[in-house]
């Protein structure tokens, strides 16, 4: 069960660890950070604790973009569905427009068809 630490700064989501709750995992995290968090950032990243991030490189990609407009920035994969969808494990970045859009749709099952509906995916490589 995903829960709080005394020891190191972590938030419980009341969710069973497993890989068949990634889905829930992402989406009770995307409810989380809108609820705490949405003024805090104009972006907000989704990445795995083993994936390395350089900031002033993001910094410059989504200095030129507009957190107004629901898109997401990654690695796109396309294994699935034709016009992709970005890894999860390789992590992505969300504009406030698309975390408002993503984290509350509680008709969808599928993170990635959320994000297929209400959000432009962007694929950039630095």
């Amino acid at each position: 069960m995903s829960s709080q630490e005394s020891a190191f700064p972590t938030v419980g989501l009341n969710v069973s660890e497993g890989r068949s709750n990634l889905y829930w995992k992402t989406i009770r995290a995307f409810q989380y950070v809108h609820e705490n968090h949405l003024e805090d950032a104009d972006w907000f990243l989704k990445a795995d604790d083993d994936t390395y991030v350089v900031l002033d490189n993001l910094r410059y990609l989504l200095s030129k973009h507009d957190t107004e407009r629901p898109v997401y920035f990654g690695r796109r994969f396309r294994p699935f569905v034709a016009q992709g969808y970005m890894s999860g494990g390789a992590g992505y970045v969300l504009s406030k427009e698309a975390l408002r859009r993503t984290a509350f749709d509680e008709d969808s099952r599928q993170t990635g068809l959320v994000l297929g509906v209400w959000v432009l995916p962007q694929h950039k490589r630095s």
